[in-house]
Parts: C-alpha cells; sequence; structure tokens
C-alpha cells in the first residue's frame, strides 16, 4: 500500500528528473536528480501526518539521498552540502510525541514471524498472503529464484497469532529458519540493565598521556588521567572509563593507542546509561588545546563538537632523536640527530636541540599562529628552552609562549600553535 511521503516518493522523483535530463552529460545529470530529491525529501514531512507529528523527514528516502549524493560525488568530484536534519522536540514528552499522542498508524501486534518456504506453488503462496492478512499485517512475502532449486520465498508478519501464522506456512510448502520474536520481549530486553546504577556525574575527560608533569597537568584541567608511559592496554583504558561514574566521555588517546583499539573500548564500555566519544587527538599539544575549550554547561554533543574542532586547528610539532640511519622529507639523519616532526613528517634535521626547535619553530608559524605551547620531556635541554623562549620573544611579537614540564621520554618536546 504505498503512500506518498516515504522513499518511493523520492524514488520517483528521481526517476522522473533523470528521464527528463537523460541527454545532459552525466555531472549535471546526477546533480539535478539528487537536487530534486532532496526537494522532495523536505516535503515528506508534510505528505504524511506521522512524519508531521515527529517532526521528521522520511528516513529511508534520506538514505536514499545519501547515495545519491555519494554518486554526485564520484562523478563529479564535488560532495553536495545538505541541512541537518533533526527532529523536533513537542510537548516536552519524548521526541516528536507529545504525552497524549496515539499511534494511529503503527502496528497493534505483538510478535513478529518469519520464515522461508521452498516448494511452494503460485496458488499457494496467494493463499498464503490472504491468510496473513487476515490475521495480522505488515505482511511481505519475497520470492528468491537465484540458487537455481526452484523459487524460495522470505516471509513476514506481525500477528497475535504466531501459531496460526506458521501453520499457514506448513500448508504452502516446506518451512525452515523460524523466527518468532515478541515485541512486548524485545522493548523490556532494550531497557536499561537495572543492575548497573545511574551515573553520579554529567560528563567526564579521559586523556591517556605521558610524563608525571603532563598527568598532574591535565588532572588540573579537569581530565581523568591515564598514564601510558610504557603503553597502555585497552583494558586499562576501559576501566579508566567506567571510573569516571559519568553519562557521557570524551577520551583523547593522543597517538597512545590505535583507532581500532578505542573503538574496541568504546564499544566495550558503551551501555544504555554511558556514551562514550574518541576525539582522534594525536599528541598532548591537542588535547590541551581541547581541554581549553570544554565547557560542561554545553550540551554533549556541542561540547564534544567544539573540542574535535579546537583539536583539528591546533597545528602540532614535535622534536625527537634519531635512533637509526634513514632517509626523510628533510634528506638522511644519522644516529643522534635531532629531528623536528610536523605531525609525523621529519622536515627538520639538526645537530643540536636549539638548532632544530627554532627551526621547527619557524616552520611552524610561518603559516601563522598567536599562541605557541611547548610541552617538554624528560630529556630536553633547559639551554634549547631559554633559546626557543629568546627566538619566540624578538622574532615573533606579540605571540604568546606557554612551556609546560610535562616529562613525557619520547618527545623532546612537543608544539602546538593556535
Amino acid at each position: 500500500e504505498p503512500r506518498e511521503g516515504t522513499v518511493l516518493t523520492v524514488i520517483s522523483v528521481a526517476a522522473t528528473t533523470a528521464a527528463a535530463h537523460a541527454d545532459d552529460p552525466p555531472g549535471d545529470l546526477v546533480r539535478a536528480v539528487a537536487d530534486r530529491a532532496a526537494e522532495a525529501l523536505d516535503r515528506t514531512t508534510d505528505q504524511l501526518p506521522e512524519l508531521a507529528s515527529a517532526g521528521v523527514v522520511d528516513a529511508g528516502a534520506r538514505g536514499f539521498l545519501v547515495l545519491l549524493d555519494s554518486l554526485v560525488a564520484v562523478i563529479t568530484g564535488v560532495s553536495a552540502r545538505r541541512r541537518r536534519y533533526r527532529g523536533s522536540l513537542m510537548g516536552g514528552g519524548r521526541p516528536g510525541h507529545p504525552d497524549d499522542a496515539t499511534c494511529s498508524g503503527s502496528s497493534e501486534m505483538d510478535f513478529e514471524v518469519m520464515y522461508l518456504l521452498d516448494g511452494a506453488a503460485g496458488e499457494h503462496i496467494g493463499a498464503l498472503r490472504d491468510e496473513l492478512d487476515r490475521i495480522g499485517d505488515a505482511v511481505v512475502i519475497v520470492g528468491d529464484s537465484s540458487s537455481g532449486d526452484g523459487e524460495r520465498f522470505s516471509v513476514h508478519v506481525h500477528t497475535c497469532e504466531p501459531g496460526k501464522a506458521v501453520q499457514a506456512g506448513l500448508a504452502a510448502g516446506q518451512m525452515s529458519d523460524i523466527r518468532i520474536s515478541c515485541f512486548a520481549l524485545d522493548a523490556i530486553r532494550s531497557q536499561v540493565d537495572s543492575a548497573e546504577p545511574p551515573p553520579r556525574y554529567k560528563r567526564a575527560i579521559v586523556a591517556v598521556v605521558k610524563g608525571q608533569g603532563a598527568a598532574a597537568l591535565f588532572a588540573d584541567a579537569g581530565a581523568a588521567v591515564v598514564r601510558a608511559d610504557g603503553g597502555v592496554s585497552t583494558d586499562i583504558l576501559a576501566q579508566a572509563i567506567r571510573d569516571t561514574d559519568a553519562a557521557h566521555v570524551i577520551v583523547m588517546a593522543n597517538g597512545a593507542m590505535t583507532s581500532q583499539d578505542l573503538v574496541s573500548v568504546a564499544a566495550d564500555v558503551r551501555s544504555q546509561q554511558r556514551s562514550v566519544v574518541s576525539l582522534p587527538t594525536l599528541s598532548m599539544a591537542q588535547c590541551l588545546a581541547a581541554l581549553a575549550v570544554h565547557d560542561p554547561g554545553e550540551s554533549a554533543d556541542a561540547d564534544a563538537y567544539a573540542m574535535a574542532e579546537a583539536a583539528a586547528g591546533a597545528r602540532w610539532g614535535s622534536l625527537r632523536r634519531a635512533e637509526g640511519r634513514m632517509m626523510t622529507l628533510a634528506g638522511t639523519c644519522e644516529v643522534g640527530d635531532i629531528l623536528g616532526l610536523i605531525g609525523s613528517d621529519v622536515l627538520v634535521i639538526a645537530p643540536d636541540q636549539t638548532e632544530a626547535a627554532t627551526a621547527l619553530l619557524d616552520l611552524m608559524l610561518a603559516t601563522g599562529g598567536e599562541m605557541v605551547t611547548v610541552l617538554a620531556g624528560s630529556e630536553v635541554d633547559d639551554a634549547a628552552l631559554d633559546a626557543l623562549a629568546e627566538h619566540v620573544r624578538r622574532n615573533y611579537a606579540g605571540i604568546e609562549l606557554s612551556v609546560y614540564a610535562t616529562g613525557q621520554g619520547d618527545d623532546l618536546i612537543q608544539v602546538g600553535i593556535e
């Protein structure tokens, strides 16, 4: 029973547009199709009462637009920019549902029944559909003859009489893979685990750091600190997240863990009462920039976005001692040389820390900056730090310099530019 305001409406508009622009160059064709589909998507809210009540566009149609926009990006190399599609809050209750709202368009059945059916003749499928329509709703029967062993049908129905739905299938053919789900039980299982107490705090920040000074610095900035001087395991990070006892946790591993490990940790500790967001910070300098804009008074999503934006906007570099002879973008280095890196690229090779530090800073400030933050490791020379401060004073008037003794053992210094 097709209805206007669903993905079918948007597909129809896309097909009509494609036919009208069939003779256009491919780039113009796909752009026209995607733009008309976006306009049709916006209209779905007014076409279906359920969508109007919830204040949202049709989800399937939105997904179809994602596919069209991806097609545009592949063919033209330019990604379309769309508005954010968000639901509205109505009546102070759940999103899109006033407290006195009724669900007139949804199923009132208690069970979902699905099974596969083999060896059924066409007239048997017609009779099966009639019987399932009589005892339930949301009936879907799809045939598949790709296996070459005759047609197999996938059957789906919502009903209060699951036994009769199965009996109807038995009368039509050979059944397999029978699945019966109870909506009430699914709802109970999806509820918050009563064994897990509600969190005490709304929000927390977990920062993975190296060095005793860094631990104190980030703790003073409000973060729960995990030391990674000798490496850090997923189990340790997961426990640190749980120990925050917070409903929303932002994690910054600062290059100490792989992205796969961070995804694994987040999946392990996420629950009905705890959300976890990992910001892709690769250095403590980026982490410090993110913490500077952290605002507990903001909404969790807005706060995480602002922190991610600040971290991404902070250019960072480091000094390290070469442990072997190797080719770099700056030439060939020898054992013991001081390397200046911007991100992960070696752009400076110098015989001593002072020359390397000033050369690295000049490169990083070539594109501008207002504030320089230096995180000093345990092996850095005091003379190099003094020379760096003097270099900023003489050559970069108006730029603020902050130096923190963080004590990390791998980088001689980390430099952040904002």
